[in-house]
């Protein structure tokens, strides 16, 4: 995975929701059951090169939205897995 490329569709897709770290993590938790993510957490991935230890997240979006969030979450899925190919 690309870290760098990680934060930047975090960031680009908040931004281009017109959404605050609060309320893009609100948008991504509006519906889901099992999961929640929280505006820190949004955060610390768009200013830390790291990789989400559990991506059940990713999935639940997935599995939830058929918007502009499973966009983003296929998009950070195939950020995860763009060095395995």
């Amino acid at each position: 995975m690309t870290e760098i490329m990680f934060q930047k569709v975090v960031k680009n897709y908040r931004e281009r929701a017109g959404l605050s770290l609060r309320g893009f993590a609100e948008a991504l938790n509006e519906k889901l059951i099992n999961t929640d993510v929280s505006h820190t957490t949004i955060s610390t991935w768009e200013s830390k090169p790291i990789e989400p230890n559990d991506l059940r997240f990713f999935f639940e979006i997935i599995a939830t939205y058929e918007d502009w969030r499973r966009a983003f979450a296929v998009d950070c899925f195939c950020e995860f897995h763009a060095d395995a190919t």
